[in-house]
């Protein structure tokens, strides 16, 4: 009983960070196609920050009903989540070395003025194209198998498809920026699973 009574406030926490999260390639879709708009525009933060926020309440809103409709009982999800969550931060760490906050929170695509840097391709770069995306999907897989919901699992799901669409803009505007550089960076490595070639 009374880890029962621990477990749902663990599943509403879940689904609450569940719902930001599944955002993110939203967020970055909004971005990246548009990126000669937000150059130009001038209010960027001021209209995508509320978009963003307005897009949380709308995952919230649309799976509100099954916050705690769970694909089992028991915290045994809640044993797993802890590997997950030392993942995403073993990535978050590596990911973030070589780059700039202004990098991270892209004001290349927002601002004409930003330089642009060149290409990361060393570090945990050097293996995975995408490792912040791949740490995000760990983060949200660490919530979803902890909380076994359905909300939860439908959110994680929706985030790797619309991570998914998110790539292959951003990889229009890394080429675009970057040309042969990028290209030969895309050919050596993998955007998300490394898979060693035989």
């Amino acid at each position: 009983m009374e880890s029962s009574h621990l477990i749902q406030p663990l599943r509403l926490v879940s689904w609450i960070i569940c719902g930001i999260y599944a955002t993110i390639p939203i967020y970055w879709l909004m971005v990246h196609p548009f990126a000669d708009h937000w150059r130009k525009a001038r209010y960027k933060l001021e209209l995508l920050v509320p978009l963003w926020i307005a897009m949380w309440c709308v995952a919230w809103a649309v799976s509100y009903p099954w916050r705690y409709a769970e694909f089992h009982q028991g915290p045994e999800g809640w044993a797993l989540a802890p590997y997950l969550w030392m993942l995403s931060l073993f990535l978050y760490s590596r990911a973030v070395r070589g780059l700039t906050a202004a990098r991270i929170i892209g004001r290349q695509e927002l601002h004409a003025d930003a330089a642009s840097g060149g290409l990361v391709t060393d570090g945990i770069h050097g293996v995975v194209r995408h490792p912040l995306y791949l740490g995000h999907l760990f983060t949200m897989a660490s919530f979803a198998v902890g909380a076994a919901t359905v909300a939860c699992v439908g959110l994680f799901l929706f985030a790797v498809v619309m991570g998914a669409v998110m790539i292959v803009f951003e990889e229009r505007e890394l080429r675009r920026r970057f040309g042969a550089e990028w290209d030969a960076y895309r050919k050596r490595t993998a955007a998300l699973i490394p898979i060693p070639k035989l």
